[in-house]
């Protein structure tokens, strides 16, 4: 009896350990109304070390300096709704109630809902992602430092009035190294800044998700024109 069973069993087989394939496996699973019916099985081919793809780090020892750990793609926590949706999607608790509720709207709704809740599905989970500020820093051969990657608007990050002055102190450090590397360093910077912002307000939607979002494509095609269609 148990080796019909397992015969009938359904089984799902999904291709990369990574972020995508992570979340499809579970995805998957938390939709089953019975997983004793349905195996999933997720291949992949990298040790067990890089399990999660980009999600995952590596350590590297310097000599006589310590060791530093690297993300493999700290870039996909610009997405961070993104991985709010997961915890959402796979039926995680947030804000005291079943987040199933939201199955009745489209992805954007969701998105807005899962980042508008009090206490997200992920937080409930108890994962809590918090920005940096700044980003991160630039370091140079002769061990100059920049740092890069500061909000334009600090009062809605949640940070005492001390800590945005020390913010801004530094920010206008970051603002004087960039103008002595070359002339408007800090503008350009700025541009380059507002470039990478729409191209990603664009391409997000009308690329990666498949979904078209006209309002979007003016600003888009406003930087990519700029100074003579060169970005």
């Amino acid at each position: 009896q148990q080796e019909q069973q397992e015969q009938q069993k359904q089984r799902v087989i999904v291709i990369g350990a990574g972020v995508g394939g992570l979340a499809t496996a579970a995805r998957i699973a938390s939709q089953l109304p019975n997983n004793d019916e349905v195996e999933i099985t997720v291949l992949e081919k990298n040790d067990r070390d890089q399990l999660g793809g980009r999600c995952g780090s590596f350590d590297v020892d310097v000599e006589n300096v310590g060791t530093f750990r690297h993300e493999r793609g700290p870039s996909l926590l610009l997405l961070k709704d993104e991985y709010e949706l997961l915890f959402s999607d796979c039926g995680i608790i947030g804000d005291d109630e079943e987040v199933g509720e939201f199955g009745e709207f489209g992805d954007d709704e969701k998105r807005t809902a899962v980042a508008t809740t009090t206490t997200t599905a992920a937080q409930s989970y108890g994962l809590e992602m918090k920005q940096c500020i700044p980003a991160y820093q630039v370091i140079f051969e002769d061990g100059d430092v920049i740092p890069l990657g500061f909000p334009r608007s600090k009062c809605s990050q949640g940070l005492t009035l001390d800590q945005i002055k020390s913010i801004q102190i530094l920010e206008q450090e970051s603002i004087s190294k960039l103008n002595a590397l070359e002339p408007n360093g800090f503008r350009k910077w700025s541009e380059y800044l507002d470039t990478c912002s729409a191209y990603l307000d664009c391409g997000l939607p009308n690329f990666i998700e498949e979904r078209l979002d006209l309002p979007s494509f003016p600003s888009f095609l406003k930087e990519a024109l700029r100074d003579g269609a060169m970005r």
